[in-house]
Formats: C-alpha cells, structure tokens, sequence
C-alpha cells in the first residue's frame, strides 16, 4: 500500500485509507465526505517536497481529517495508471476531491500549501451545503425504517391478540353448548346483552356525532389561524431586492423543504434574519402553520441549528448566510 511505501521511503506518515478504492467510495459516501485522491508519481522531481511540504504536514492532515477520507494510488502501478487516466491528470503531484463521482477539485502540479489550504476552502464553501443534505436526509431515511419497523411489530402483535380471543371466545361457545342446564340462562344473558349493545351503539354514535361536530369547529378555527398568520407574515415581510444591486448588499437563501421542494429568496443584508421567517410562513408548505413557532431551520456542515437574536440579528451579521445559503426547513 501507498502508506507504507511513503512511510518506507520518505520517513512520513500520511493517513492514507487502508483499503481498496472501492471502499474507499463507500467509507465516504456512506458518512456524506469528500473523496480525495492523491496520485503519487515517485520518479517525479517534485514529490518528495510535496510530501514534505504540504500533503503530510499537520496543517494539510487536519484539514482533511475534517471532512474526508484520503486515497492514494502509485502512477506506476496499474490501479493509480487507469485512475490518472480518469481523472486526465497530466501533471503531478495530482490531487483531485470527488462527491459522489463528480470532480470538485483539481490540483496539478507543486503547489505550495497555502494555495492547497485556499482551493479546498473555496471547494468546501461551494459543497459543504451538499453533504450536509446528505446527512441529514439520510437520517430521516433511517427514522422512518424504524417507525416502518415498529408499526409492523405492533400490528404482528395486534393479531396476535385478536386471535388468542377469537380462541378464547370458540372455547366458551363449545362449553356453553354442552351445558344443557344452562341454555335458557344463556339465551337470556344473550338478549340482555343485545340491548346493552344497542344501547351503548346509540350512545357511541351520538358520542361520534358530537365530537365531530367539535372537530369541524376546531378546524375551523385552525384554519382561521393559520390564515391569521400567513397574512401577518405577508404584511412584515419586506419586497425581494432589485436584481441591480451589488451582491455585497444582498444574500441569496436556498430553502429546502421536507417534501423536497425548494424555494429562493434574496434579502437585503441589513435585514433582519426574521425576515427569513416570514418568508417561509408565506409558502404553501406551511399552510398549517398557526405561529412561527413552529418552524426551525437547520444549516451549515455538519448540519446545525440556525440561531439569532429575534428582532437584532441582521443577515449580514450571519456569516454562514453570505452571500448565499442552503437553508433546510424543518417542523417543530
């Protein structure tokens, strides 16, 4: 492996994954991180300063450490020539950062460390939002196979139940029919217990009506709220900005919803992040919405939950949020 022929030669110590490329892949997307290649050509002049200088210096192995996992394959075997190849690298050393299969970074030729630190920031800025989708779509995937999971077992169980008294139920009938002695006492238990059901019938279905009838007014009454609060939204949030202002006077917001949509907003930065949350009291997605309440937002990589000071915060104090943002709207 690529580890200790670095280790062996150079008397370095880069964390290499220790596997095949292959799972490598996996190992990253299965936590939402970048792939980073490293291609190592060891004829070439400037590797061991490379090494030296930038890819096994602590700064470099923090940074990846982050957010990635690191690959190395040898140019002058078969697995890092095909993989040159791919990528079309045409100068080493060759570093290139993958998401999923699409190429977000190339680096060619020696470059010092302070370039390599700029170019993945830039890279990390421009993707950072993907991956932390990722993540947190993953999650809700995993909570609703359990929920899924759990309702299963309950029903399995409901059955269960009802069988063991449709058991119970055939065995009274058997003993009751051998009981001669008992028949008349039966049947007059049988009546009796006709008219208790049609009576308890008639106090269920009246039951039923009333609550129906509280539940038609509750609704009305929710909905007269959340009407009450799309319209107070509506009147507090201020016009979208002109597109002929400079982008240092604006943020673009990307909102992504649960059912996948996503909504776009530019705001001034000296607005008031509440704004944020008068914009989306205002889309269809909430239309059930009685009070800002109930709605949060999440953002960032790893994703975290986005937090102000009501009625002083402006986005332009908000430095996750310029000059643009993928936001991820979720109900509390």
């Amino acid at each position: 492996m690529l580890v200790h022929e670095v280790e062996k030669r150079y008397k370095l110590k880069v964390p290499f994954f220790q596997g095949t490329l292959e799972e490598a892949k996996r190992h990253a997307q299965h936590d939402s991180r970048y792939l980073v290649l490293y291609l190592h050509s060891p004829q070439h002049e400037n590797t061991e300063a490379y090494l030296r200088e930038v890819l096994a210096t602590d700064e470099i192995i923090a940074l990846l450490h982050e957010s990635s996992v690191l690959f190395g394959a040898s140019v002058a075997d078969a697995e890092g020539t095909l993989l040159a190849e791919e990528l079309g690298a045409h100068a080493f050393p060759f570093v290139a950062a993958l998401v999923g299969n699409t190429v977000v970074l190339r680096l060619q030729g020696y470059h010092s460390r302070e370039t390599f630190c700029r170019e993945w920031r830039l890279c990390t800025d421009d993707w950072d939002g993907h991956l932390a989708e990722g993540v947190v779509l993953a999650a809700e995937r995993e909570a609703r196979e359990q929920a899924r999971i759990a309702e299963a077992e309950a029903a399995s169980a409901m059955e269960a139940a009802d069988r063991a008294m449709l058991e119970k139920l055939l065995r009274k009938e058997e003993e009751e029919s051998r009981a001669a002695a008992e028949r008349e006492a039966a049947a007059q238990r049988a009546a009796e217990e006709r008219v208790a059901a049609e009576r308890l019938e008639a106090e269920d279905r009246a039951r039923q009506a009333a609550e129906e009838a509280r539940q038609r007014a509750l609704e009305e009454e929710r909905q007269r709220q959340r009407e009450s609060a799309k319209q107070a939204a509506k009147s507090q949030l201020h016009d979208e900005p002109s597109t002929d202002l400079a982008t240092h006077e604006t943020v673009q917001i990307s909102v992504r919803c649960p059912s996948g949509k996503h909504y776009d907003r530019r705001f001034l930065r000296s607005d008031l992040v509440d704004q944020l949350t008068f914009f989306v009291m205002t889309l269809d997605e909430l239309a059930d919405a009685t009070d800002a309440s109930t709605v949060r937002f999440v953002t960032g990589f790893p994703p975290a939950p986005l937090e102000w000071r009501e009625g002083e915060t402006c986005f332009g104090d908000m430095k996750s949020l310029c000059p643009r943002a993928v936001v991820l709207l979720r109900r509390s």
